[in-house]
């Protein structure tokens, strides 16, 4: 997505996902993986067809009924 910010451009090769949650064997300590994803054009697009949508949902305020007393919830207009 760095490549879409006009401020600045980045030629993006591949991009590395660090998980959170250790893998466990048996008899092994727990170990972290990382795994190594080179997005396609179609990943790139799907992404920013998601990135999209989201802006425009929460620019039309259109939001899940949350619970209503939080300061995340009261941010809603109208509410």
């Amino acid at each position: 997505m760095l490549a879409h910010d006009p401020d600045y451009r980045y030629e993006v090769a591949s991009v590395s996902f660090d998980y959170l949650r250790a893998v466990r064997e048996a008899g092994k300590p727990p170990r972290f993986v990382r795994r190594k994803i080179v997005a396609s054009p179609a990943d790139e697009a799907t992404v920013v067809a998601q990135i999209r949508a989201v802006d425009a949902a929460i620019r039309r305020h259109e939001f899940g009924p949350g619970c209503g007393e939080c300061t995340w919830c009261r941010l809603r207009v109208g509410n």
